[in-house]
């Protein structure tokens, strides 16, 4: 008489299955959320970034919308700085501008702040 054996062939078997879709599936997450770039839905509908600038390997600066303001942020690891409250909008948001537009704008902008500060 046998008895069975919770441990037997067709049990490991489930367990591994079980297993082995459960780390594929955390596997698609990981793939989903990198592919969306992290992002949540509804989140920062109130803020956006405007434009990046890299400054080297891991500084850059950063325009930003935050409601009606537009702020230049320094960003560099484990640290943000507002550098800049912009009193009138650097430019209009809207997607007929081209990025080198935004460019020029915003470096002109940059140098008229920093003459007023120096």
């Amino acid at each position: 008489m046998a008895i069975d054996d919770p441990l037997s062939m067709s049990a490991l078997l489930q367990v591994l299955v079980s297993l082995v879709l459960l780390c594929g599936f955390i596997l698609l997450c990981a793939w989903l959320y990198r592919r969306l770039g992290g992002t949540v839905v509804g989140a920062g509908e109130n803020i956006r970034l405007l434009s990046a600038l890299s400054l080297g390997n891991r500084d850059r600066i950063a325009v930003i919308q935050a409601g009606d303001k537009q702020l230049l942020l320094g960003v560099s690891p484990g640290r943000i700085n507002v550098l800049h409250v912009f009193e009138e909008p650097v430019f209009e948001i809207n997607e007929k501008h081209a990025p080198s537009a935004f460019e020029s704008i915003l470096k002109n902008r940059l140098s008229k702040t920093m003459q007023r500060k120096g």
